[in-house]
């Protein structure tokens, strides 16, 4: 059987392509290879993979197929990007020629379109299991393997590392606010000073986003969230509630929500971008 495997796969398990079975081809489309290396130039997390991706080709595990095939404007009439369009076309034109192809995707829209065509199709959890770990017949790319194990590995550590980080740093911050420190280093500074360190700061945070943008999302988070505690903490009554006050509150959760988009954003190309897009609602990959 011929498994073709869609972008939103090989991002979230590449470990699948270290692993072997026999009558089971690895195949994809040159589009699919195409955006996977258009990510890999715009997103860190999505380096790694590419790189898994092009061993995995380099090693024969995996096929690339160039398919220039004329639009199908039934095809295109399910509103599938161009690259989803081309995997559907070939599995279309590898069933016409009466070979066994399925495609291993979680785009929900191209189970949909698979489902007219009769062709078969496999989500991550349905791909994991063809290659269970008691079945005999099932062989590791030990290479592969330890690839895939140092992305995973990296892929959890930079995540807990970012969160606590962005925590802790908020934690200091606010702490440093409640024992008055702030005040006396603003009063040695003139207002010129003062100035210049804002508009020096805004910059700095502004290259931090771009660099570690897991922190700076988790970070925007916690002080969101954190303003918000200041409403409410230490001394809070509802009588007293003022539009300062509310303007601050909802001031806060706008902060909490970018950084969750930033979080979502730095999360492209990693293990755990599938299930951000289903908190958040987003459609797959």
């Amino acid at each position: 059987m011929i498994i073709l495997l869609d972008t939103n796969i090989l991002i979230e398990d590449p470990s699948i392509l270290s692993k072997k079975k026999k009558d089971i081809i690895f195949a994809t489309t040159r589009s699919v290879l195409h955006q996977l290396n258009m990510w890999a130039d715009r997103y860190s997390g999505w380096q790694s993979i590419s790189s898994i991706v092009n061993s995995a080709i380099a090693k024969g595990i995996l096929q690339v197929h160039d398919t220039n095939f004329p639009p199908d404007k039934e095809v295109y009439g399910y509103k599938l990007s161009p690259t989803d369009v081309d995997l559907v076309q070939y599995a279309i034109k590898l069933k016409a020629a009466k070979s066994e192809v399925a495609i291993a995707t979680n785009d929900h829209d191209i189970l949909d379109i698979d489902k007219k065509y009769n062709i078969k199709t496999l989500n991550i959890t349905e791909l994991r299991a063809l290659f269970s770990k008691n079945d005999k017949d099932v062989s590791i790319n030990v290479e592969l393997k330890r690839q895939t194990d140092t992305w995973s590995r990296y892929q959890k550590l930079s995540i807990f590392l970012s969160f606590s980080a962005a925590l802790l740093s908020i934690i200091a911050f606010f702490s440093s606010l409640t024992m008055n420190k702030i005040d006396k280093l603003i009063s040695t500074i003139s207002i010129w000073g003062t100035i210049l360190l804002v508009f020096a700061v805004g910059l700095g945070v502004y290259a931090i986003r771009g660099r570690f943008r897991l922190f700076y999302g988790f970070l925007e988070f916690f002080f969101g969230f954190a303003l918000v505690i200041r409403v409410f903490w230490p001394n809070f009554d509802y009588s007293q509630l003022k539009t300062v006050d509310l303007i601050q509150i909802v001031g806060a959760i706008y902060i909490m929500i970018r950084g969750q988009d930033n979080i979502g954003i730095s999360l492209r190309g990693r293990k755990f971008e599938r299930y951000w897009k289903k908190f958040s609602g987003e459609k797959g990959t």
